[in-house]
């Protein structure tokens, strides 16, 4: 996908942005982004909210979703789409559950991807790579 003028521009500030956080923080292993058609989308938030999504905001919501899109498919490893339109809710939790499978998998500390570990932040680390940082109240790698 090719974003013109102005989209190019924030989607060049997004990466940016992403890499700023990456200095303090690591991204996340794995990230799901939903997808659907935008003004279908749209049409369901203007329903739930009671009121019309006019003007530059629905602009605003057809540049996002492109945006979004277009980093996803920058880094599909770790940006993963789940497409409504092309899945059905079951196929849907399949690919969710395979995708949180696989990243589990690559993951020392993470058993379940429900389980939340106190210190995990601290000890986690890829598979078979050392651990960078300690845990608060233990040495490097304790």
């Amino acid at each position: 996908m090719s974003l013109a003028g102005g989209d190019a521009e924030a989607l060049t500030q997004a990466r940016e942005i992403l890499e700023l956080a990456a200095e303090w923080r690591p991204l996340p292993d794995l990230t799901i982004l939903i997808t659907d058609d935008p003004a279908t989308a749209i049409s369901r938030a203007e329903r739930r909210d009671n009121r019309t999504v006019a003007g530059e905001e629905r602009r605003i919501h057809l540049r996002a979703a492109a945006l979004y899109e277009q980093l996803a498919a920058d880094d599909p490893a770790r940006i993963r789409v789940l497409d409504r339109r092309l899945q059905d809710n079951a196929t849907a939790l399949n690919s969710m559950q395979e995708w949180i499978s696989q990243a589990r998998d690559r993951i020392a500390c993470l058993p379940d991807p429900w389980a939340i570990r106190r210190y995990c932040a601290g000890s986690c680390r890829l598979r078979g790579m050392p651990a960078t940082a300690a845990t608060p109240g233990r040495p490097p790698g304790g």
